[in-house]
């Protein structure tokens, strides 16, 4: 009985870790903002249209999110996600890299509680 239940311990011990999970590069990003620590969103400009997709970033409890100011002018910024997973493959975060030209691509935005509040992110300079 004791192995049995030694060999259960160890099965769900040893799926415990983070799994690395997908991948994503976000291209053509034209603008970036900031709604609360760690929730952002992006519009992404096609090639080619007029029409702006704006994408959600959000890293979930464990993830992180970064920010570099990297990227030459004349050069579309870009977002690169990576998430992972627990071990019985439930999502559990994100990190997020964003690549803008400087801090100044980084405008203020919304956010909203429910009843405990709603408001706007400003940022200072």
């Amino acid at each position: 009985m004791r192995i049995i239940g030694s060999l259960l311990l160890f099965l769900v011990v040893s799926g415990c870790g983070y799994k690395s999970g997908e991948e994503k590069t976000i291209q053509n990003v034209v603008r970036v903002f900031m709604h609360e620590y760690k929730h952002y969103s992006v519009f992404v400009r096609e090639p080619g249209t007029s029409e702006l997709k704006q994408i959600t970033l959000n890293p979930e409890i464990r993830g992180t999110v970064r920010i570099f100011a990297d990227v030459p002018e004349g050069q579309n910024m870009w977002v690169y996600t990576h998430s992972f997973s627990g071990g019985i493959d439930i999502e559990v975060g994100v990190d997020i890299d964003i690549h803008v030209h400087s801090e100044k691509n980084i405008e203020g935005a919304g956010w909203d509680h429910g009843k405990l509040g709603r408001g706007n992110t400003h940022i200072i300079e």
